[in-house]
């Protein structure tokens, strides 16, 4: 699947998390969007990592910035949003001194600006990505799909790989363990990638690889194989890091991805 696509793809789903138009996330704009809680908003097919309300998010692709909050303070954070932001510097509302500002229109609310995440995506060259061989002797790797994957929840501090119990759950409207790659060394589990069904169109990925055998391409070589299944699949594989975490940006990066684009998100006090 061509980069084109990709992003496409991703550009319609963010659309309908953010209720807005995926030419805002293109357009050198700001698109405020107020949040009202009605049928269209329960039912615009958001993914299901996403609130069905959001208070204040913001969502940037390099481009055009969308910002969905709740009506209650959409005034507010529309001036700020106007007179704090440079139409050439967009990506300082994710900086701490903007975010001190809108935490200052959030508190009042119980709400405050917590979740700040980076989204990658494979690049363009992606099926002929060469990802570094694992630097282990006697390392394996086994695929499991769907409830098979409920024999892995007895193993802890995956947390980042697994969405535990998910894979067994019937509600539909739940996001579930889809398909999960543990790399072995002696037998002995030294990592896992997964991925949940967040949407029809996109599967997000998770990695965690036990403390004794990080640092020998476990990560990245795991994530990669995971993404080409994905892709098997006709799904989208994205990979999600936090802000400041440079090692999973890198195991990203590794991996055959690059970053493209950016969330933020407000959450209870």
């Amino acid at each position: 699947m061509e980069y084109s696509k990709m992003k496409n793809i991703v550009l319609e789903q963010s659309a309908k998390d953010m209720m807005c138009d995926k030419n805002d996330f293109l357009k050198n704009e700001i698109t405020v969007v107020s949040m009202v809680d009605d049928e269209k908003s329960q039912n615009r097919g958001n993914k299901k990592s996403i609130p069905n309300k959001l208070f204040c998010n913001l969502l940037y692709f390099g481009n055009g910035l969308v910002c969905t909050v709740d009506s209650k303070i959409y005034d507010k954070v529309k001036k700020l949003l106007e007179n704090d932001l440079d139409k050439n510097e967009f990506y300082r509302c994710f900086e701490p001194d903007f975010i001190y500002k809108l935490n200052e229109i959030l508190l009042p609310f119980g709400k405050k600006i917590n979740c700040m995440a980076n989204f990658c995506l494979p690049q363009n060259d992606f099926l002929n990505f060469y990802v570094p061989s694992v630097t282990l002797d006697n390392f394996e790797y086994k695929f499991f799909y769907d409830k098979e994957i409920a024999s892995l929840y007895t193993e802890k501090g995956f947390d980042n790989a697994l969405d535990y119990g998910s894979c067994l759950l019937e509600d539909c409207s739940k996001r579930k363990d889809k398909i999960a790659i543990v790399g072995y060394i002696d037998n002995k589990i030294a990592g896992i990638a997964a991925c949940t069904d967040d949407c029809d169109s996109m599967w997000q990925i998770g990695v965690d690889v036990v403390k004794e055998f990080r640092g020998k391409n476990i990560a990245s070589f795991l994530v990669n194989k995971l993404a080409h299944k994905i892709f098997e699949n006709g799904k989208v594989p994205y990979y999600c890091t936090a802000w400041s975490n440079v090692s999973s940006r890198n195991t990203a990066i590794k991996a055959g991805f690059k970053p493209a684009w950016v969330e933020i998100a407000s959450v209870e006090w």
